[in-house]
């Protein structure tokens, strides 16, 4: 499963999706799709340049996987999907791509709260954050390297799991 990022709209999301849909990804536009182990993925809209669009996760149950580009999307859920969300997992800061030792990422590109790794914000749900493959700018990545993390989802409840 995957979701389209800020990149991917800008450039042209239908023959992005068409080409990660070639390759067996199911890619989630304001989507909501029940996985084996009983739990409800939501795959929101990039919080920027789709508006964050996320209406499928009013249908979502308790415990469900939000899967969107930008983790900023955790700020901006409403007390109510608050608590219909689990886990959040995404990405768009590369990692902060560029970390200076002692001080951290030059840019971020999220809320500073959230880093690669997973996060804890008091009242809201954890969240995932990915540093990914890519860059911006420049191709260059220093004390940040590219990252791919693999989740296991196992059936049973996700609420404070993480």
């Amino acid at each position: 499963y995957g979701v389209l990022g800020n990149h991917d709209i800008f450039s042209g999301p239908d023959e992005i999706q068409r080409a990660l849909t070639k390759y067996g990804v199911h890619v989630l536009r304001d989507e909501r799709v029940e996985l084996d182990a009983g739990l409800d993925l939501v795959g929101a809209g990039d919080l920027h340049s789709e508006k964050g669009r996320r209406a499928s996760l009013a249908l979502a149950r308790q415990g469900t996987i939000l899967l969107t580009h930008n983790p900023d999307m955790l700020l901006a859920l409403d007390e109510e999907e608050k608590q219909r969300v689990g886990l959040l997992i995404g990405g768009h800061t590369h990692g902060g791509q560029v970390r200076l030792p002692s001080l951290g990422p030059i840019l971020n590109q999220a809320d500073p709260r959230l880093q690669p790794g997973l996060n804890h914000i008091p009242g809201y749900p954890p969240a995932l954050v990915n540093a990914g493959l890519g860059y911006v700018t420049l191709p260059l990545r220093l004390n940040r390297p590219p990252q791919v993390t693999i989740v296991d989802v196992l059936p049973g409840p996700l609420k404070g799991a993480c």
